[in-house]
């Protein structure tokens, strides 16, 4: 069964806007192609760098720093506001401990959920301080 993606937000959409703006403009001095991005950010072919581009998947942090470094462009050219996200990022992950950056990386999953799935796991902590709280 295929999975049902959300709409990109507008803010998404301006991520998306950037990059397709850079991509045009880098990829023929870059000799850049789909293929060859996607091999370069370690995805398994073309088609994600294709769905990013298209708006058919949100950007996210991992994705925009691969597709950065490859574009030799500032993160911030695609996604304004990334430092300010995750300060880490212009170590690219690397002052973060293991537990952090395992939980760096299911964050990202998690952000490319649908939205109510999002919402239902934020909610979580509440939950679980309630489900203690019962079991004393």
């Amino acid at each position: 069964m295929k999975s049902v993606r959300r709409p990109l937000t507008d803010l998404e959409n301006q991520y998306r806007e950037n990059l397709n703006r850079i991509w045009k403009d880098k990829k023929t001095a870059l000799k850049l192609t789909h293929e060859i991005i996607a091999k370069k950010a370690g995805w398994n072919g073309p088609t994600v760098f294709s769905q990013y581009l298209r708006g058919k998947m949100a950007l996210n942090i991992s994705a925009v720093l691969r597709i950065a470094k490859e574009l030799e462009v500032n993160p911030t050219e695609i996604m304004p506001g990334i430092a300010d996200i995750l300060p880490e990022v212009s170590n690219h992950l690397t002052q973060l401990t293991p537990k952090q950056k395992q939980a760096y990386y299911l964050a990202e999953q998690i952000m490319n959920l649908p939205e109510e799935q999002i919402d239902a796991i934020l909610s979580l902590p509440a939950i679980i301080k309630t489900i203690k709280k019962l079991r004393t």
